[in-house]
């Protein structure tokens, strides 16, 4: 079985077990189960949806200034490096730039991160942060994957809706 960084491809694609034995199931191992499989098919889901916009062409292009990042940049040390490393490097929390942040081939849409991100960071106290910060976090997130800097900020509903891949563009 095939694993990556976040796990989402092994168990969304793992067959079910089968016959009797110790993969057997009962009625209370399958509900119990079908719990534990939830966040793979999920995650299939998540990663089988479209990476291209209204107009059909691929929207890997999200509009954000390098001002925006720099604010993300101060937001993020006061309340994100403690869990996910000075430089996005991930520490307990996951990698968030570089080559082991989302695969090209995973096509992640950005408002499935972004909603994420704002609905449940930071650790002990999700939602907290004002919307502007959360667009800032996403905007830092971006440049530090690659993406251009514009001269058009992100809006935190545009990234909530925004269909756009997100992953390690290399240089």
């Amino acid at each position: 079985m095939v694993s990556d960084r976040a796990g989402v491809r092994a168990s969304a694609m793992a067959p079910p077990p089968s016959g009797g034995g110790v993969g057997a199931q009962t009625p209370s191992s399958s509900s119990r189960s079908a719990r534990h499989r939830m966040p793979g098919v999920l995650a299939f889901l998540l990663l089988a949806s479209p990476a291209v916009g209204a107009s059909g062409q691929a929207a890997d292009t999200v509009p954000f200034t390098a001002q925006q990042s720099a604010q993300g940049a101060r937001v993020y040390a006061q309340h994100c490096a403690a869990c996910h490393g000075q430089q996005l490097e991930g520490f307990s929390g996951p990698v968030l730039a570089g080559p082991a942040f989302y695969g090209r081939d995973m096509g992640v849409p950005l408002h499935a991160t972004f909603q994420y991100m704002a609905r449940d960071m930071p650790v002990g106290r999700p939602g907290s942060l004002r919307r502007e910060d959360y667009a800032a976090l996403m905007a830092l997130i971006l440049e530090k994957n690659g993406y251009p800097a514009g001269d058009v900020t992100l809006d935190y509903d545009t990234a909530l809706h925004a269909d756009a891949p997100l992953y390690f563009h290399r240089p």
